[in-house]
């Protein structure tokens, strides 16, 4: 269904974009048997982009949806660019190109 692609499409850049949780990762310390262990969790931003790009591997969003995309991802490259963010760079290029392949090619 076009529609729920797009919507898919529209909450993940949103998630990406207006996020209450920007920091890149929280940790947190447990205790097991009197040790402390420190365990990474990666925050709601970086899913967020983990989820974009997998969904830019399998379907593509609709022409109505695509420049605006284009456009969007361009943005977060300026945006990247002007914070010298090597991770957040990579997430941007890597959407783009997958952007550009599955709407070429289409669906998985």
């Amino acid at each position: 269904v076009p529609e729920l692609r797009d919507e898919v499409y529209c909450i993940l850049c949103k998630q990406t974009c207006m996020n209450p949780n920007p920091e890149r990762y929280v940790s947190t310390a447990i205790t097991k048997c009197n040790s402390y262990l420190t365990i990474p969790f990666t925050s709601s931003w970086r899913r967020g982009w983990d989820l974009l790009c997998l969904c830019l591997q399998y379907f593509p969003p609709t022409k109505d949806l695509e420049s605006w995309m284009y456009s969007y991802f361009e943005e977060n490259k300026k945006a990247a660019t002007q914070a010298n963010d090597k991770e957040y760079m990579n997430y941007v290029n890597f959407a783009i190109r997958r952007l550009a392949a599955i709407c070429r090619d289409g669906a998985r």
